[in-house]
């Protein structure tokens, strides 16, 4: 008798797994994929006829877990929970189980066990089956202890899941609701960044919209970190953080049972004072989510109506869970209003505070003393930052800052007069030309200050130009540095048909030509306004991004037509011919205006030409010494802003290339052959 009044009770033991064993059944088929996916990759190495002098050493077993291993994480424990649970969510199994002579603190004991033991035992076998399998394969490596690693990263995730779940299920009176809510808050954070990074890009001024991939926020969701297993295992502080956050919802989880009333079964939520939490997140985010929404798809639309969308949203919200928390569709009464009013309030506050002047953030400008180094250009992602290709994450290359005293001040100042001044800038207007700015700060106290501004370029053409001339920009911009330290082939590509194309492999060549790319882009005056007038070509280089050589960047490399040290070297070797576009190739040119529709130069020139021949007069050239002309005065399609004529370059071999021609490129010559 006393052996059933305590934790170890038979019938209720027997009543845990029946509830929920077969869900750990399906636990441990959807983890033995890895044993499974092990062996079927070997197996395929060795039908390839694979060296065993070429065998891959795994980094861990997340990798070949692809995505199964993420999915049944996600899904398996929550469910066990869900099923452990569902004795509380029905008023009759509710009052049957507390009629029970046992302590509240007993049925849960006996549920949370039950349910640790159903996430164990999958994760147990596997680890036995990958200890098994681990000296049978011929072409994959791995150790014991990277199965104790993959092992304890599944259980510590495997118990937050399930904790976090069981401590929801206990707050929630419906099963149904407990797995909607659960799903919701362990995405929760990553949401709630998101939409105040889409806020803060839209009232924010000097907001940098990049910071948040390259801070890799992501991370801060359950389930997103999760479903990044396979490209970075778990760490061991995530580990601990996990297991520690899985304890804690296990006690809160006693400690909410024990003050939960049975009459709170199938009610949305069980307790009274988390009513006003869930009431201001449901109209937070539905706000957030409608106003966001019409903001990104409405680009242009008024601040009126922008502000119209945030208010309808919160309203909405609260309708959503108003009724959700009555259980009923009549819910329109005289309380109704006031409620909504005072949580309309608090709602807006979370979502006007963050973008006030209080905060400081649209002035800060740091001292000269304060910074130890800086970065300038248009894309921080692509020249400040790498991507891991295996995580995604973006690592910073902290030899592309520079320490410049002079440079720095350059920066500052720069900035100073952008936040003073705050011009406005209008996507739609075609006639300016707008310029990004992006500035990265690495602050004395190891931190890293972003902004991110859009301005006019002529209205800081003069600033720019004392940045942009200088050689640390150069470097940056182009990502010179790896250019210095490629030492593989080279392949130079025309322009107008890549098809015709040069590799250089000769290690000497390559070290020329290397030099000579370095010294024409160290001697480009201004690399935001660099026209490339002429026939060019493109040097494609392949950095690889993995120790494996695996995975590679396209990197390219422009040439300047007018730059004579490369000419004349592709002449010495051979490659000027066929690499860059020759008037003898062309068999003739034909000539349109550009389309007065401003919208349409959006789309591909060659969409653009096919659409103006019915619309304008068109002229064919046929002179080798006017195609001449033509080809050293047109240039590819990089910007529209200052194009008047398209041209449609036919080639003898039958190939077809498009160019644009600016008026201010038009002499004598070519102004006789133009179409009226």
């Amino acid at each position: 008798m006393m052996f059933n009044r305590f934790f170890f009770n038979r019938g209720l033991w027997s009543q845990a797994f029946r509830q929920s064993a077969w869900l750990s059944v399906l636990y441990l088929v959807g983890l033995l994929m890895l044993p499974w996916i092990l062996i079927t990759e070997d197996k395929q190495y060795e039908m390839n006829f694979r060296s065993l002098d070429n065998i891959w050493k795994l980094d861990d077993l997340f990798y070949m877990g692809t995505q199964i291993q993420p999915f049944c994480m996600m899904i398996f424990p929550a469910f066990i929970a869900i099923f452990l649970t569902r004795y509380m969510q029905n008023k009759k199994s509710a009052d049957l189980f507390h009629s029970l002579p046992f302590r509240r603190e007993q049925l849960l004991s006996i549920h949370i066990l039950a349910g640790i033991l159903l996430n164990l035992i999958p994760i147990a076998i596997t680890m036995l089956v990958l200890a098994i399998i681990k000296n049978k394969l011929m072409y994959l490596e791995y150790t014991s202890i990277q199965i104790w690693q993959w092992g304890l990263s599944v259980f510590a995730i495997s118990l937050f899941i399930f904790a976090f779940t069981l401590f929801v299920g206990i707050c929630i009176g419906q099963s149904i609701l407990q797995m909607i809510v659960t799903g919701i808050l362990l995405l929760l954070p990553a949401v709630i960044i998101m939409f105040f990074q889409q806020h803060f890009i839209a009232y924010l001024y000097g907001y940098m919209q990049e910071s948040s991939m390259v801070t890799n926020y992501d991370y801060s969701s359950p389930l997103i970190r999760i479903g990044a297993l396979s490209g970075e295992a778990l760490s061991q502080r995530e580990g601990w953080i996990y297991t520690f956050l899985a304890v804690g919802f296990i006690i809160l989880s006693y400690i909410f049972y024990k003050l939960r009333p049975s009459e709170a079964a199938s009610q949305a939520i069980v307790f009274r004072y988390f009513n006003p939490v869930f009431r201001i997140g449901v109209m937070f985010c539905a706000a957030m989510t409608l106003g966001t929404y019409w903001r990104i798809a409405y680009l242009f639309g008024s601040n009126i109506l922008t502000i119209t969308t945030y208010i309808v949203g919160g309203i909405i919200g609260f309708i959503i869970s108003e009724m959700l928390i009555r259980k009923t569709w009549y819910i329109f009464d005289g309380i109704m209003i006031k409620r909504m009013l005072s949580y309309g309030i608090i709602v807006g506050l979370i979502i006007y505070l963050p973008i006030t002047n209080a905060t400081g953030y649209e002035k800060r400008v740091p001292e000269l003393a304060s910074v130890q180094s800086v970065y300038i250009g248009d894309d921080i992602q692509r020249q400040l930052f790498d991507q891991n290709y295996k995580s995604g994450k973006y690592e910073l290359k902290k030899g592309r800052l520079s320490s410049d005293p002079n440079y720095i001040q350059s920066i500052i100042s720069l900035q100073a007069k952008i936040v003073e001044e705050q011009p406005e800038f209008d996507y739609r207007n075609t006639e300016i030309v707008n310029q990004i700015i992006q500035i990265a700060y690495q602050l004395n106290n190891g931190k890293l200050m972003y902004r991110s501004y859009t301005v006019p370029y002529q209205m800081y053409a003069s600033d720019l130009q004392k940045i942009t001339s200088t050689a640390e920009y150069k470097t940056v911009y182009y990502k010179l540095d790896d250019l210095q330290k490629y030492h593989n082939k080279i392949r130079i590509t025309n322009e107008d048909v890549n098809k015709r194309s040069k590799l250089v492999t000769n290690s000497i060549k390559i070290k020329e030509l290397k030099q000579l790319i370095f010294q024409e882009h160290l001697a480009i005056q201004n690399p935001l306004r660099r026209p490339l007038i002429g026939s060019g070509a493109t040097f494609i280089i392949y950095f690889s991004i993995d120790p494996e050589g695996l995975n590679t960047e396209e990197r390219n490399y422009y040439l300047d037509p007018s730059y004579a040290p490369i000419a004349t070297w592709l002449k010495d070797n051979g490659y000027w011919d066929t690499v860059v576009t020759q008037p003898k190739d062309i068999e003739s040119i034909v000539i349109t205006k550009e389309s007065a529709d401003k919208n349409k130069r959006y789309q591909a020139l060659g969409d653009r030409f096919n659409q103006q021949i019915n619309n304008a007069q068109l002229a064919t050239i046929q002179n080798p010494q006017v195609i001449k002309e033509l080809l050293d005065h047109s240039q590819q399609e990089i910007s529209f802003q200052n194009t008047d004529y398209m041209l449609k370059l036919k080639f003898k071999d039958k190939s077809i290339a498009y160019r644009v021609l600016s008026s201010s490129e038009v002499n004598p010559e070519i102004y006789k052959v133009l179409p009226e």
